[in-house]
Order: C-alpha cells, then sequence, then structure tokens
C-alpha cells in the first residue's frame, strides 16, 4: 500500500479560524467601515473587502484570519507617507505581506479596534482616485 500524498503547498498564506470574539470585533469594525463614503463592499476569501471606489484598501474576516486568529489587513500603497509608521506599530507585522502591499494589524482586545479604524482611515485615504 502506498503512503498518502503530503498536501501541495500552494503558497497561500495560513488561514486562521476566528474565535467569537473575533468575529464580533470584524462585525463592529465592518460595521462602520460600511457607513463611511464612497465605500463599497465584497466577498473575498472568508473576508469582507472594503474598497474606495475600485481600489481596495481593507479587509476585516469572516471566517478565516490572515496572520493571525485576530488580525485584520489594510493596504499602503509604496509611496504611502504611513508606511513607516506602519512598521513602527508592534500589533503590525508586515513580514512577507508588506511586499504586497497589505499590512496584518494584531487585535488584541477591543481597544485596539479605535487604532484598526485609524489604520483603516489611513489606508482609505491613500486610496484616492488619481486625479484626472
Amino acid at each position: 500500500m502506498k503512503p498518502p500524498k503530503k498536501p501541495k503547498r500552494t503558497g497561500m498564506p495560513r488561514l486562521h479560524k476566528l474565535s467569537p470574539e473575533m468575529q464580533r470585533w470584524s462585525a463592529m469594525l465592518a460595521e462602520e467601515l460600511e457607513q463611511w463614503p464612497e465605500v463599497t463592499t465584497k466577498p473575498m476569501f472568508g473576508f469582507t473587502s472594503f474598497y474606495r471606489g475600485k481600489t481596495i484598501f481593507a479587509a476585516v474576516p469572516k471566517t478565516r484570519a490572515l496572520g493571525s486568529a485576530n488580525s485584520v489587513i489594510f493596504k499602503l500603497p509604496e509611496q504611502s507617507k504611513w508606511r513607516a509608521t506602519a512598521e513602527q506599530d508592534p500589533r503590525i507585522q508586515p513580514e512577507n505581506m508588506a511586499a504586497m502591499k497589505w499590512f496584518p494589524f494584531e487585535i488584541g482586545g477591543e481597544s485596539d479596534l479605535r487604532d484598526a479604524l485609524l489604520w483603516f482611515e489611513r489606508a482609505f485615504q491613500s486610496a484616492k482616485a488619481p486625479r484626472k
């Protein structure tokens, strides 16, 4: 009898199951972001993704999380003035995601939700449509 084949690694980051607490925090963040002007949402691989116009700027987990089971992600372009600040925040662990311009923000408690919204706001501002 042949041994079972090992699963192929696809290069996709590991997705973590959410705790009920993180599901509640994600829902609270999503509810706030949905009220912002020019913001639309789309489902994306177990996340709710947020767009300003056609530009994605953030995602909160709905069923699975990237980075850790308690993280949300936001996007900052390379020219963003906030990248250096993001790299100094101990709750942000860019690792491989920084190469893709995504930054995971670790939520350690309800008090971190305000700062998550601050990072989402910075990402939202960075997602402005280019001037014509």
